[in-house]
This record gives C-alpha cells, sequence and structure tokens, in this order.
C-alpha cells in the first residue's frame, strides 16, 4: 500500500501520543505500587520503556496493573484466590506476546 508523507507524518504523530499516554499510565501505575506497599521505589516506571513499541507498552501497562492486584492481601476482595491463578495465565501469555514483538520487530 502506498500512504502519502502527510498520513505517515500523522500516524507517527499519533503513535507517539499514544506511547507518551501508555507511558504516564505506567508511571501513575508506579506512583500507586510505592504507595500501595510503602516502599520508596516501585519497579513500575516508565524510564525503562521508553524506547518500546505501543504494542509493547499496552502489555506492560496490563501486566503492572494485574501485578498490583496481585500483590494485595488474598482476603481484601473477595474472589481474589481465583484472580490469582488466572492473573498468572494472563501473565505468561502476555509475556509470551511481548516476546514475540520484540522478535518481529527489533
Amino acid at each position: 500500500m502506498n500512504y502519502s508523507d502527510d498520513e505517515i507524518k500523522d500516524a507517527a504523530r499519533i503513535e507517539k501520543r499514544i506511547c507518551e499516554k501508555l507511558l504516564a499510565i505506567i508511571d501513575l501505575q508506579g506512583d500507586i505500587d510505592e504507595l500501595i506497599r510503602d516502599c520508596p521505589k516501585s519497579p513500575f516506571r516508565a524510564a525503562n520503556f521508553t524506547n518500546a513499541r505501543p504494542e509493547e507498552l499496552q502489555r506492560m501497562a496490563l501486566i503492572a496493573a494485574t501485578q498490583l492486584v496481585l500483590f494485595e492481601p488474598k482476603d481484601w476482595v473477595k474472589g481474589n484466590d481465583r484472580f490469582t491463578g488466572l492473573a498468572e495465565d494472563l501473565l505468561n501469555h502476555v509475556i509470551k506476546q511481548i516476546e514475540w514483538i520484540k522478535e518481529k520487530y527489533r
């Protein structure tokens, strides 16, 4: 397919904006993690992912959000025990997707 220069520039601008938003979400998740766990430094920080593709960032945001719930005590919310197994399966699948993305695009 052929795209005009304007279409290519517009797509690049939109991708950059999406990445900025996803990085902001990842940093907010780091803030939440530090508050919940009362720890000075969260592993959920956008600085580690500044060169990632949007597809990777979406999955990193999902992983961080899922892990925040996994860190909760099991008795905080009814059903957390069931959530744990489902979340671990989800995380394994998402990690495989990220590996595939890295292999395909790098």
